[in-house]
């Protein structure tokens, strides 16, 4: 009998531990007193999915030594259960935790969020949800979808269960092949917070390039919301990630100013309750914008072909977009010297307008 009341009572405490920890932690992070501020050029939001090994044995290492904020997005789906060897343990998520670095709820078990009923969403990010309580880590606060996939339903569920943000993938806006590539800025003032847009994630057919374009988006309120894997993704090379490149990439980000957070920390400038009533508006706008981008989806790509063909409709939608117009293709040329090469006036007028600048004129600024 009395091991039937002390099993209870464990319980009971576990309980009470989720609910004092959803109740601090949701308020932390969503006080409707706290003053925001604003947001900064540059601000880019450093994310990790699926609790690869490498999350604790690289990566929280170097991004320490920047001293940036980050999130690492939890699932026990995929090889979590079985394979050590290829992901964390919960006792290394706990020391990420440790590190000052955000947990964010990735699922139960990595399924299609569109395959689920609301109590299969629901008990999914619950599980957890007490698995954090159990290790002392907070409530998450931020949600990923697997595999990028969501709908209109899994966005109601976040919202009952007082999610703040929640990180989407690149399309439809951008194609997507599966192994890394740019996507749309996060703008806070069009896009719900629980379908943030990723602007780019790390893989094969994604490097530095496209890496440094994302990051020139985030300017005029917007955000730069950046992605990775495994790094190395030993069970996934379609999101691989080589050390040397991600140290490449981390050393840009701090020798390039930017200010590096995690998605928790978006409550510092940006108020989540304040969302459009169409979750799903922007994305359509955007998707429907007639760009002609390379299969890859390399926008600065596309915009430097638009120059050189003096497509200035096209020109002014990439723009419009948010495309780097000072974008530099391998031999240094950036649109503008693509639309002066082709005698295309009126283009290379639109593009002084925008900022444009020849690569010479860019080099001589150190750029």
């Amino acid at each position: 009998m009395s091991r039937i009341q002390n099993r209870s009572s464990c319980r009971f405490m576990t309980f009470i531990g989720l609910f004092v920890s959803l109740f601090t932690n949701s308020f932390a992070f969503n006080d409707p007193t706290k003053e925001l501020k604003p947001i900064p050029k540059k601000l880019v939001v450093l994310t990790f999915d699926d609790c690869n090994k490498s999350d604790r044995t690289f990566v929280a290492d170097i991004i320490k030594q920047h001293g940036f904020g980050a999130t690492f997005y939890v699932t026990e789906g995929l090889g979590f259960l079985n394979n050590k060897a290829y992901y964390t343990t919960w006792e290394e998520i706990r020391e990420l935790h440790d590190m000052g670095f955000e947990i964010g709820n990735h699922t139960k078990a990595h399924r299609d969020v569109r395959s689920l009923t609301k109590q299969q969403l629901h008990a999914s990010l619950d599980h957890i949800d007490l698995r954090c309580a159990q290790l002392g880590i907070p409530k998450p606060v931020t949600f990923c979808y697997p595999g990028f996939s969501h709908n209109l339903q899994a966005v109601e569920v976040l919202d009952e269960n007082n999610y703040l943000f929640a990180r989407r993938g690149v399309s439809p806006e951008y194609g997507d092949g599966g192994r890394g590539g740019p996507g749309p800025a996060y703008d806070p003032k069009l896009d719900h917070p629980l379908l943030v847009p990723t602007t780019w994630y790390s893989g094969p057919d994604s490097g530095f390039e496209d890496m440094k374009w994302a990051v020139s988006l985030a300017k005029d309120g917007k955000i730069a919301v950046l992605c990775f894997h495994g790094v190395p993704a030993l069970e996934h090379p379609w999101v691989n990630t080589e050390q040397q490149d991600f140290i490449r990439y981390m050393k840009y980000l701090k020798q390039s100013g930017c200010t590096v957070i995690s998605m928790r920390e978006l409550t510092r400038y940006v108020d989540p309750s304040k969302r459009p009533e169409d979750p799903y508006a922007i994305t359509r706008t955007r998707a429907s914008l007639p760009l002609k981008r390379a299969q890859n989806a390399k926008a600065n790509h596309a915009l430097k072909d638009a120059a050189r063909l003096g497509n200035i409709e096209d020109v002014k939608q990439h723009l419009e977009a948010g495309t780097d117009v000072n974008a530099k293709d391998d031999d240094g040329n950036t649109p503008l010297d693509w639309a002066v090469g082709g005698n295309h006036k009126e283009t290379a007028v639109l593009l002084r307008k925008h900022g444009g600048k020849t690569g010479e004129e860019l080099k001589a600024e150190g750029k």
